[in-house]
């Protein structure tokens, strides 16, 4: 018996199909469903392991910094926090105190202690069942230790070029970071005083015991720096900041073999508040 299928344009036969073929066509079907349905409950949201960075990213933050100088010693002191829009407060907010000593005329070394709360590390995405999100560490507190130094040159009478170099481990989660900011000033003058600082920076993060990429965050900043007075500085920057997130414990616990690479980017636009204090 023979089934005919008439076409505008061309005439086929297909062989009719019996009992027994259609029975067992419906239970490959049926098995098919069992399966798919399986790995569905099994993952149930099988992007979800993934973090996705939000676009249009404004962040704002204030720096409130104190410097009290001797002549080779100065005690630095900072007060900083970080308004995050998706959670719509100050999510990170840390306090940073310690020495600087100048060891030659260009060049600087420093020590620093920092207090810090709402930090947000990779191991940070986690599963909540169902779903992943990013834990909330507002108020989680966190210690790194700092070592800094800073060689700095003049270049002509108004151009200033340095390079600050830090290490910093935190002993939370010991994460080792290097960081280097090589930057540039140029100093407007009025009347033999310095009235603007204009700058131009740009700082890399290299994770030295975590992460998946040899650079794990960088800035680009802009800003300018008005002294009032001899004391006090007041100034304004933007900065471009990406971070790249990794997998988390908790997705290399669940979802073995998982590799991902999430660039968060943010737009910083910060205010600064500067004392500086001779002894």
């Amino acid at each position: 018996m023979t089934i005919r299928s008439d076409d505008s344009m061309t005439r086929h036969e297909y062989p009719a199909a019996g009992a027994g073929t259609i029975t067992r066509m419906r239970g490959i079907c049926a098995a098919a469903a069992f399966t798919i349905v399986t790995v569905f409950n099994t993952h149930p949201a099988t992007a979800d392991h993934i973090p996705v960075a939000r676009e249009n990213n404004v962040e704002y933050e204030t720096n409130l910094r104190v410097f009290l100088n001797s002549d080779e010693w100065t005690f630095f002191s900072e007060a900083k926090g970080r308004f995050r829009d998706e959670i719509g407060n100050f999510g990170y907010r840390s306090i940073t105190a310690g020495p600087y000593y100048r060891l030659i005329r260009n060049l600087v070394l420093g020590a620093f202690y920092r207090f810090q709360q709402g930090a947000r590390h990779d191991d940070d995405w986690i599963a909540t069942n169902p779903g992943w999100e990013w834990r909330d560490t507002s108020s989680r507190s966190e210690h790194v230790l700092i070592l800094d130094a800073t060689p700095r040159v003049m270049l002509g009478e108004n151009w200033v070029a340095e390079i600050k170099g830090r290490y910093l481990h935190n002993t939370f989660n010991e994460e080792q970071t290097a960081t280097v900011r090589p930057g540039i000033s140029y100093l407007v003058m009025l009347h033999g005083q310095q009235l603007f600082n204009l700058y131009a920076q740009y700082e890399v993060y290299f994770p030295l015991n975590y992460g998946v990429t040899t650079v794990y965050e960088k800035w680009f900043y802009l800003g300018a720096l008005y002294h009032a007075n001899e004391v006090f500085k007041v100034g304004l920057y933007g900065a471009r900041r990406e971070v790249i997130w990794g997998p988390s414990d908790e997705v290399k616990r669940d979802m073995p073999g998982t590799r991902y690479e999430v660039a968060y980017k943010a737009i910083e636009i910060g205010f600064i508040l500067t004392a500086m204090i001779d002894l």
